[in-house]
């Protein structure tokens, strides 16, 4: 009744009816998150009530096809299902017909369809599910790098039925959200004895375990403005990685791929996106890379080595990381070279459905690296094949201007310092000196600022103790 009373148009009042409970949606999951962790406290009854709105809002965005309550919508049709006197329901069935379901499978919002029945959709991919008689089989049989399924040397063997599968389902306990990257039997597939060796010690604890997904920032406000106010002219591109996530309780696969001129802070600011979000960094210097030295070679050669996404999730224990692929547009390496193409192996490992049992060569088995964030970063990318381009969020970052010296100044004196071994004194400016650098730089690249920080340090260093003034 209010969105026809207050709009005209039906489909604009349905989307400004969506977007005021998506808001409510997110604000309510961060102050539940926040009570979960008991940094608010709050009666029982009132603590109820949050939980039990989020629960209605993620079922109206869920059956609205919003694809950021997905998550929220699947753990409140689970924990419905497992309501006593409910096991192989039809709540049951539903919520394993939306587990099945891809992102790609929900439907776009649109003025014929605003309130598609995800209720429907999740009914159909139950009954695909059980006129197969397996489980969705998305993840492929490999041996060497050949798809034995499709050879027809292989064949997916049948697997439980769907009631079974609701049963199964309904026994797990819900706990703290985590994926089995590497699966134990990749032990079956690596060959002899030798090489099981080798991947044990290698993968260590990470080995069939499962690893812990990252938490998002619990206020992206907060967040967001705190690193606004340390790279001011790369708004967009903060904003861009917060949006990314949007929706999200813990960090998924996302390509965020900022491009602009040598020297504007790029590299920088990835480091600061993924460490001020707790994310593992790992940089990864592409230009000149192929596809072995980023990806991987096979356990069964004796230069075999494990890929570097892979190798990042294993020391980190964590099925999240942040990979930085500094100067991608340079990356060398073909098809027809021994060493291959790195931009080809990122592709199946920057898509959502390939990524989820993603070939390791090394290990010669399908492992999960569907929630890792990469941060790729270009001078330009008109290099880049369309096809990896359609896969990346791209962000120009400008340079920044003068009126960021005040910002700038004083964080390359800071680098210098501990670069140096020097007092951190020396990281203040006198007003000469202040003045001599908005006379050398008047904005562009923070090289450009670095070289003149430095030419300061190298006049303050021969000038006698006397004639230095004071440091404000």
């Amino acid at each position: 009744m209010r969105r026809v009373a207050v709009h005209k148009n039906p489909f604009l009042g349905d989307r400004r009816f969506l977007d005021e409970i998506l808001q409510a949606f997110l604000s309510l999951q961060r102050t539940l998150q926040r009570i979960e962790k008991g940094e608010i406290d709050v009666p029982d009854d009132t603590w109820r009530t949050y939980s039990d709105v989020h629960e209605i809002a993620a079922v109206y965005l869920g059956l609205a096809g919003c694809r950021q309550a997905r998550r929220a919508l699947l753990d409140t049709m689970w924990t419905m299902a497992r309501q006593p006197g409910v096991t192989g329901s039809a709540i049951g069935r539903r919520a394993f017909g939306l587990a099945m379901l891809a992102p790609t499978d929900w439907p776009e919002n649109s003025e014929e369809l605003v309130y598609p029945d995800m209720l429907i959709v999740a009914d159909c991919s139950a009954d695909r599910v059980l006129l197969r008689g397996v489980a969705e089989p998305r993840r492929e049989i490999h041996d060497d790098g050949i798809d034995n399924d499709r050879a027809g040397l292989h064949r997916v063997p049948p697997g439980p039925t769907l009631d079974r599968l609701i049963r199964q389902s309904l026994a797990e306990p819900l706990g703290k959200p985590g994926v089995v990257v590497f699966p134990k039997s990749i032990l079956d597939s690596i060959g002899k004895g030798e090489n099981k060796r080798e991947a044990k010690a290698i993968l260590a604890d990470a080995l069939g375990a499962e690893l812990p997904l990252v938490p998002v920032p619990e206020d992206w406000d907060a967040w967001e403005r705190d690193r606004v106010a340390a790279f001011p002219w790369a708004f967009r591109a903060i904003r861009a990685f917060r949006t990314a996530q949007a929706g999200r309780s813990h960090f998924g696969l996302a390509v965020l791929c900022l491009h602009g001129s040598p020297g504007c802070g790029k590299s920088a600011l990835a480091r600061e996106l993924a460490e001020s979000c707790g994310l593992k960094f790992v940089r990864y210097q592409a230009d000149s890379a192929s596809e072995n030295s980023y990806g991987g070679t096979s356990v069964r050669w004796q230069s075999g080595h494990l890929g570097v996404a892979e190798a990042a999730v294993a020391g980190e224990k964590k099925a999240t990381v942040c990979i930085s692929h500094d100067e991608i547009e340079k990356a060398a390496g073909t098809r027809k070279s021994n060493g291959g193409s790195l931009h080809d192996t990122l592709h199946g490992a920057w898509e959502p459905e390939t990524s989820r049992s993603w070939h390791s060569p090394f290990l010669l088995h399908a492992v999960d690296i569907s929630h890792l964030v990469y941060i790729p970063t270009a001078n330009s990318v008109s290099a880049l094949p369309n096809s990896l381009r359609d896969r990346m969020t791209l962000v120009e970052v400008p340079e920044p201007s003068a009126e960021h010296l005040s910002i700038l100044a004083p964080r390359v004196a800071q680098e210098l310092c501990r670069q140096r071994g020097l007092d951190e004194g020396w990281a203040s400016f006198d007003s000469i000196e202040w003045e001599s650098l908005r006379e050398g730089w008047k904005g562009g690249s923070i090289r450009s600022l670095q070289a003149c920080v430095e030419l300061v340090f190298r006049v303050r260093d021969e000038l006698p103790l006397a004639a230095r003034g004071p440091l404000n």
